[in-house]
């Protein structure tokens, strides 16, 4: 019963890895991106941190600039950028990011990214402008939500390698 509890929990993690491949690599476009946002600070705060990944599979595609809508209402209290990025809050709700000395190549990831709000952002959206570096006419946008960690995942995960790891001491 033991192994075949060990088998099923393995399959599941290959399976789990296999799809995670899978549909990372079939979205690859000529131009495109992710925003990866997480909560930092106590449970009580609203601020933000975030990571701009530029996934493009054209490696002419440079992302310049980003921009994070938030709930109606929401107070953008503070925000930080990294090196060779500036940013503008002057449209109430919305985060702009421009590359003044620092763009972000196909491939690559840019973190750095803060942003304090007065209350729960809800749902945030981003815009994502590229440039590209044969064609400096061409400035496509790519829009999407912000990926945020679901810590039930890693939980679920955990689970299954400590149920497998103590399954593998029992048997020795």
């Amino acid at each position: 019963m033991r192994r075949l509890l060990v088998s099923i929990t393995i399959w599941a993690i290959l399976c789990c890895l296999w799809m995670a491949v899978v549909c990372s690599s079939a979205s690859a476009e000529l131009f495109s991106a992710a925003i990866y946002g997480e909560q930092i600070g106590p449970p009580n705060s609203f601020k933000w941190k975030y990571t701009l990944v530029n996934t493009s599979a054209d490696n002419n595609y440079v992302a310049w600039l980003m921009a994070i809508a938030v709930d109606e209402g929401t107070e953008v209290l503070n925000v930080m950028s990294p090196k060779g990025w500036s940013s503008d809050t002057s449209i109430p709700s919305f985060i702009t990011w421009m590359g003044i000395s620092g763009n972000v190549p196909a491939g690559n990831a840019l973190g750095g990214f803060v942003a304090e709000f007065s209350k729960d952002p809800g749902v945030q959206t981003w815009s994502i402008m590229f440039v590209n570096l044969q064609n400096s006419d061409e400035s496509p946008v790519e829009v999407g939500s912000v990926i945020t960690p679901e810590p039930g995942t890693f939980a679920a995960i955990a689970t299954g390698l400590i149920a497998l790891g103590g399954a593998l001491k029992r048997r020795r």
